[in-house]
């Protein structure tokens, strides 16, 4: 593969290797795509005990900790590129005869599948394995992970826009007596953050979102010197009351939950906050106040390296943001404000890989011979290698990292092969060669 990192609905290409200096006896050459979601977390059960002894009873509790995990499969797909499709252990398998062959493939990674994400608690992965099916025998087996970044719905985005503004009054009492009132207004200019593409952090336009912003006119922000616009947070308050506001703090949140086995794990992490250096004092109104969460476009692709998920993972992961607004009043219950927030993934450029970023080999280290195109004896009986390569990113060097150019002499693919196929260097006196699917 030429990149590791792909949008929801795009399609994987690639291209499994395989180099065998000796006739191989396996029933296919399979490979699989899966991604899956999975949490993990202890949890604390307390057990009742009863102990009846003819006529008296005892009670008593008995607390334990246990492992519970949560699994969801986002969707698995195998391909056979060469052999049979049946598994059956009483399958007899095929002679594949020495060479050096290229296998092409691709995936469809679902619209709904949701972004990589990986946690002390939970997990979700994107996998590609491929492996040489053998009659008997262990599996000759290479994997690689990729990347996913789930594509948000425009519904969702819409529903978020609208949610911008938030407001909360509360009535100060001492027992039956009144103490007046507190009236807070929270404001934000940005309910979609896309963080910036790495490369794009400097020069004109870094950090631009290609999400709608529509911040609303009370807001007057101007652009950092990067050139993006900063999460920021207006507030304004009243307090008509007779007691201070002791602290007055607005922060980022991100909230993780996880479900497994019927219980949930929930972990709340603060990604930026904010907070006003003195209190409020009573009978004091019209105090407006403009947070600035996240100043720049290279602390927004630090800050919010962990994307929303909320659809596709079976219910086992969910991560949310919010911007919440805590105010404390003296002597009474805190007031708490909450405006929902999306943060959207935002993958890195393409990213190039050598052509054995899958790699398998049952040898220590390929053996590079002196003569050019003919394999070496340290390779062993039944030795094979098999690796990846990208069949859009032009010729593809070879997983043992020689030059295909110097892989002459190896034999064309047997007839029974029923895949796709190339050879990565023509045969001795032939005029063609290539990656198939060029």
């Amino acid at each position: 593969m030429n990149q590791t990192s792909f949008r929801a609905g795009e399609t994987i290409h690639g291209t499994v290797c395989l180099q065998t200096s000796t006739p191989l006896n396996i029933r296919a050459l399979r490979i699989l795509g899966k991604g899956t979601v999975r949490s993990r977390f202890v949890v604390t059960e307390t057990t009742n005990n009863t102990n009846t002894n003819g006529s008296s009873s005892t009670s008593g509790s008995n607390t334990h900790e246990r492992v519970v995990t949560g699994k969801y499969t986002v969707f698995s797909d195998e391909h056979t590129l060469w052999g049979t499709e049946s598994k059956g252990f009483l399958i007899p398998g095929r002679e594949l005869a020495p060479g050096t062959y290229s296998f092409p493939f691709t995936f469809a990674v679902p619209h709904n599948a949701p972004s990589s994400y990986e946690s002390d608690h939970g997990r979700i992965r994107y996998k590609l394995r491929a492996y040489l099916d053998r009659p008997w025998a262990a599996d000759y087996v290479t994997a690689a992970r990729v990347l996913v970044h789930s594509a948000p719905d425009p519904v969702v985005l819409n529903g978020f826009l609208s949610q911008r503004i938030a407001e909360a009054s509360k009535q100060v009492c001492c027992w039956i007596w009144n103490q007046g009132s507190v009236h807070v207004h929270t404001e934000v200019n940005h309910s979609v953050l896309e963080p910036p593409q790495p490369s794009a952090a400097s020069g004109p336009g870094a950090g631009s979102s290609a999400f709608p912003s529509h911040a609303p006119q009370s807001l007057a922000l101007q652009a950092a010197p990067d050139g993006s616009t900063p999460l920021a947070v207006m507030m304004h308050v009243d307090n008509w009351s007779s007691r201070k506001l002791s602290r007055v703090k607005v922060a980022l949140v991100r909230h993780e939950t996880l479900r497994a086995s019927g219980h949930t794990k929930v972990i709340k992490t603060t990604v930026a906050q904010r907070q006003l250096d003195g209190p409020v004092g009573p009978k004091s109104t019209g105090h407006s106040n403009e947070f600035v969460l996240i100043p720049t476009a290279a602390e927004a692709g630090s800050l919010l390296s962990v994307p929303s998920t909320m659809t596709g993972t079976g219910d086992v992961i969910r991560v949310e943001y919010a911007v919440e607004t805590d105010v404390k009043v003296s002597w009474a219950c805190p007031m708490h404000l909450k405006i929902p927030v999306y943060v959207a993934p935002a993958p890195p450029p393409p990213m190039q890989l050598p052509a054995n970023g899958m790699y398998y080999s049952d040898t220590t280290k390929w053996a590079e011979s002196t003569q050019a195109g003919t394999p070496s004896a340290d390779y062993g009986v039944g030795s094979a290698a098999m690796g990846a390569a990208s069949s859009a990113a032009g010729p593809a060097q070879h997983p043992s990292g020689m030059d295909p150019a110097h892989l002459e002499g190896y034999p064309q693919a047997p007839p029974a092969y029923d895949g796709a196929y190339a050879l990565l260097s023509p045969p001795p006196g032939s005029e063609s060669g290539g990656l198939a699917g060029k």
